[in-house]
């Protein structure tokens, strides 16, 4: 029921995310990745402070709409059916990792 602190947490991750990805990879590569200064409202050219917006507006709905609608689903499958699918994904994993010079 903390709406606001919801929509801060999502625009400042993202905002903070998107920053250093895009100063980093400048630095790292030597090549500008995107630029926001087209847009009204950008931090440094490197973050659109509308999109950051839009991503806030996200992580509610991702919390309240989808996440309620995710559990019901997940809820309904049964833990043997979880048990067996990681099973076989650890298996998929050997074998993959065993036959990777055979192909």
């Amino acid at each position: 029921n903390q709406i606001v602190p919801l929509f801060l947490s999502g625009f400042v991750l993202t905002t903070v995310l998107e920053y250093l990805t895009s100063y980093f990879m400048e630095k790292l590569f030597h090549a500008k990745w995107w630029d926001y200064s087209n847009h009204k409202y950008h931090f440094g050219k490197y973050v659109a402070l509308d999109i950051s917006l839009i991503w806030g507006i996200c992580s509610i709905v991702l919390i309240y709409l989808v996440k309620p609608w995710m559990d019901k689903i997940v809820n309904k499958i049964p833990k043997w059916v979880t048990y067996l699918l990681c099973i076989l994904f650890i298996i998929d994993i050997i074998c993959t990792y065993a036959f990777k010079s055979k192909i």
